[in-house]
């Protein structure tokens, strides 16, 4: 553990210190006019205080003293371009949770790798391993967001077995006619609860931008004063035989989210609010996911954040009704923090105090009542 206390901080150290002017969102490789990639490296480097989240550490998984954790969030390496302006394409190696206590980690994997075939604005045709367009938060990259990670509410979405956090395989189409833009996939999904019975998933998510348009595939949950964002969106979430329901049969699970964001300002203040709802319905109230938490429900999150001279204060607070009646179901999580830009997203620092109530607490440490505090340290290069 010192050691690697060490070590990590001081390549936080290093990274604090490095010149914000020297940092830059990737290496272009220019081949000739229409042929290119940009290559980077993203790091989130965390420092976590957990109170009453150390039970299994005594081999008590219902008791707990204080965690103190020091970690690599995520490493990611990506590419990307385009073979022509017809031709676009990505790829992206990621190694999550380096260093965590109580976790393995993913080892370095393959987490997006797809072609896609531009042929319009309006038309544009992407296959392989993707984001699924399940819900604005699931489509934004982590770089983006305002908090250290995503709401709790993601955890209940659907996964595809074998691939890495909720992506699934299979094709998208999507596009831009003017504030619109539309997305369909067709993926393969969970597995089939009866066996050699597959089903396609469908999915599809539609928004809206009032204002400025947010025209490319992913999203920013703060675009830092240089787009004035008023966009709405719903997205949908399906898949047949996927689930058992209480009696042991086959069950669909489908979901739903609908978001918000509004961003704009003076130019030296930015304000951002931020707001999704999502609904689960796994046609099983108690089903549970591999984390333990109650997977049916109904949930909704909310972000507010003001920029100035490059700080950014901001607040969050998510509910999650979970349909089960068992204890440590339904959580409410409030979050305060802050973040620093020392150059936009490409290098940023920040602190937040995340509080975790349940309902009624659960049997384990983490179904408990508990803060967490984290620094963490991000840049890209």
């Amino acid at each position: 553990m010192k050691n690697r206390f060490c070590f990590l901080f001081a390549a936080l150290a290093a990274i604090f210190w490095l010149p914000a002017a020297a940092l830059a969102a990737g290496y272009p490789l220019q081949i000739d006019h229409d042929t290119f990639a940009t290559v980077s490296v993203r790091i989130q480097a965390a420092a976590v205080l957990a109170q009453d989240q150390a039970g299994a550490v005594n081999g008590d998984a219902s008791q707990g003293g204080n965690n103190y954790d020091f970690f690599a969030r995520r490493i990611q390496l990506l590419a990307a371009g385009q073979v022509t302006p017809a031709l676009s394409f990505m790829m992206m190696m990621e190694q999550g949770r380096l260093g965590q206590n109580y976790s393995q980690g993913t080892g370095m994997q393959t987490a997006d790798a797809w072609v896609q075939w531009n042929m319009s604005e309006a038309l544009h045709l992407m296959t392989g391993i993707y984001l699924p367009p399940v819900s604005r938060n699931q489509l934004t990259s982590p770089i983006y967001f305002i908090g250290p990670d995503r709401p709790i509410l993601e955890n209940m979405l659907l996964e595809s077995p074998g691939l890495y956090e909720k992506r699934d395989r299979g094709a998208v189409l999507w596009g831009n006619l003017g504030g619109l833009q539309y997305r369909f996939a067709l993926g393969k999904g969970a597995k089939s609860q009866v066996l050699g019975d597959e089903t396609l998933r469908t999915t599809w998510r539609v928004h809206y931008a009032f204002l400025d348009p947010e025209p490319s595939y992913y999203y920013k949950e703060s675009y830092l004063g240089k787009q004035r964002v008023f966009t709405v969106g719903y997205s949908y979430d399906k898949q047949d035989r996927v689930s058992l329901d209480p009696s042991g049969n086959p069950a669909p699970y489908t979901a739903w989210s609908s978001d918000l964001l509004m961003e704009g300002g003076d130019g030296n203040t930015i304000l951002t609010i931020l707001y999704a709802y999502y609904k689960y319905d796994w046609g099983n109230p108690d089903r549970t996911g591999t984390d333990g938490f109650y997977l049916q429900g109904t949930g909704w999150t909310l972000t507010t954040a003001y920029l100035s001279a490059g700080t950014q204060p901001y607040f969050r607070y998510t509910d999650w009704v979970a349909s089960s009646l068992a204890p440590g179901a339904k959580q409410k999580r409030w979050a305060i923090g802050t973040n620093y830009y020392l150059k936009g997203h490409e290098s940023k620092i920040t602190f937040e105090y995340e509080s975790v109530g349940f309902e009624a607490e659960g049997p384990t440490y983490d179904m408990k009542n508990h803060g967490i505090f984290t620094l963490q340290f991000q840049t890209a290069f």
